[in-house]
């Protein structure tokens, strides 16, 4: 995975992030997982919880569309979406990443989500306080 960072247009700092299709897929699930247990039966009445799931709900798509095409690819976040997928995937693994026995599939997807968290984590520190680039490139 590679990952970057660029200022737009209208001043937001935002993360790109170069996803392999494993990486891709294993997101996917990771944010699924989350959205089911943060949103899940609770009642959305407070509006920062609508905004949050519908911001959340629209990377897990753009996340589950890139697993389905089993090729990886850019994904571009905002902070709050960047904070959102890390919160999912460091979530999907303390929940899941258990001393019994797990399919090799899943014991793959933990790998996966593991090998993510730190530079995601790194990418996510940066992002506020990186300057204007002169250019945008992935490292």
């Amino acid at each position: 995975m590679r990952t970057a960072w660029e200022q737009h247009f209208d001043r937001e700092h935002r993360a790109a992030v170069d996803l392999a299709a494993s990486e891709a897929s294993a997101l996917a699930d990771a944010m699924s997982f989350y959205l089911r247990r943060r949103f899940l039966g609770s009642e959305l009445e407070l509006s920062a919880q609508a905004l949050a799931l519908r911001c959340l709900t629209a990377v897990s798509e753009r996340l589950t569309s890139l697993a389905a095409a089993d090729l990886g690819g850019l994904l571009v976040l905002s902070e709050d979406e960047l904070r959102g997928v890390r919160e999912a995937l460091c979530l999907y693994v303390a929940e899941r990443d258990t001393e019994s026995y797990q399919p090799p599939e899943e014991r793959d997807r933990l790998r996966e989500l593991r090998g993510l968290n730190e530079p995601l984590g790194d990418l996510l520190a940066q992002l506020p306080r990186a300057p204007v680039p002169a250019t945008f490139a992935l490292r």
